[in-house]
């Protein structure tokens, strides 16, 4: 089973208690989990987490060169115009400090 973006779900505490049950009834499987890292989810988690992957720590290379190929792209095609080519460094930085990781 896969649920994605847990911590986008407004009843975390409700599904998980949701979860709980559909494992005891069905014994066990295999469940993948996909949620920004957020206190209340670990504590949530944790109980039924075997392992941990912490991708926020690998996203900062791909998320750097995403932005600076679409801020180029947008400026080949006109739809950005910078008065000096130093910005697309500046709004790449800023855009990436904010996605955190995501």
């Amino acid at each position: 089973m896969v649920v994605d973006a847990l911590d986008e779900c407004a009843d975390r505490s409700g599904f998980l208690d949701g979860l709980m049950s559909f494992l005891k009834e069905k014994g066990k499987f295999k469940l993948l989990l996909t949620s920004r890292q957020e206190v209340d989810l670990d504590r949530l988690i944790d109980p039924i987490a075997s392992h941990r992957l912490p991708l926020k720590d690998y996203m900062g290379s791909d998320i750097k060169s995403y932005l600076n190929a679409e801020l180029r792209t947008r400026i080949e095609e006109g739809a950005l115009k910078l008065g000096r080519e130093s910005l697309i460094t500046d709004i790449a930085a800023a855009i990436e400090k904010k996605a955190d990781g995501m």
